[in-house]
């Protein structure tokens, strides 16, 4: 861990050329890091775009009112206005990561909220579409990395905010089931509540 730490603290301080070296030498280190880990067993590691999950994979979904047909054009659309948002809803991602370049937004506001607005956007995907819910759950015990963010930020958080997606959805699986238990019981104990009373009104007659 102490090269990827060193790695990241050298990124920090670059400048031009010498920071596309030190975000070299990040990706490098998370990998090196990721490898090892996999091999000593310490985690299983895969990425979004085997999982078929990316930020431009095609699963669309409605953040904010807004029908977006990927979480790219979704994410890039939060730096427009709110009038200009739906000119992404549609267009090929990387087009709207072109437009968003070109918005005027407030860095250090935006640097400070984009990992939960990453987070609610993908959540808002999974939600809407039952097989990646299903391939995020089937993929708990797994690192997953976004390959399509490269910069060292995503590469250290986007795994962690899979994680905290899978637990989030598990949680929600196992509440609906147990509401679906608890209706199962009620309706059984109607049943043998209403079965118990017309053996009672036969003893009767």
């Amino acid at each position: 861990m102490d090269h990827l730490t060193n790695a990241l603290v050298e990124l920090d301080a670059a400048n031009g050329s010498d920071a596309v070296l030190a975000s070299a030498r990040v990706i490098a280190c998370a990998r090196r890091l990721c490898n090892k880990r996999l091999r000593e067993g310490e985690f299983t590691y895969t990425t979004s775009t085997l999982l078929g999950i990316n930020i431009v994979t095609k699963r669309p979904f409605t953040f904010d009112g807004i029908r977006y047909i990927t979480v790219q054009n979704a994410f890039q659309a939060q730096k427009a206005p709110s009038s200009q948002r739906i000119n992404y809803s549609s267009c090929d991602p990387f087009d709207a990561v072109t437009m968003g370049r070109l918005c005027s937004i407030d860095v250090a506001k935006w640097d400070y909220g984009r990992r939960e607005l990453m987070k609610s956007i993908l959540m808002a995907q999974v939600k809407e579409n039952p097989d990646m819910k299903r391939i995020v759950i089937d993929n708990v015990s797994n690192d997953i990395q976004e390959v399509m963010l490269m910069e060292p930020f995503w590469v250290r958080e986007m795994p962690k905010i899979w994680k905290e997606i899978v637990v989030e959805i598990a949680a929600e699986i196992a509440a609906e089931e147990e509401r679906s238990d608890d209706t199962e019981d009620d309706e059984e104990a109607s049943q043998t509540k209403a079965l118990s009373t017309g053996a009672a009104q036969f003893d009767d007659f």
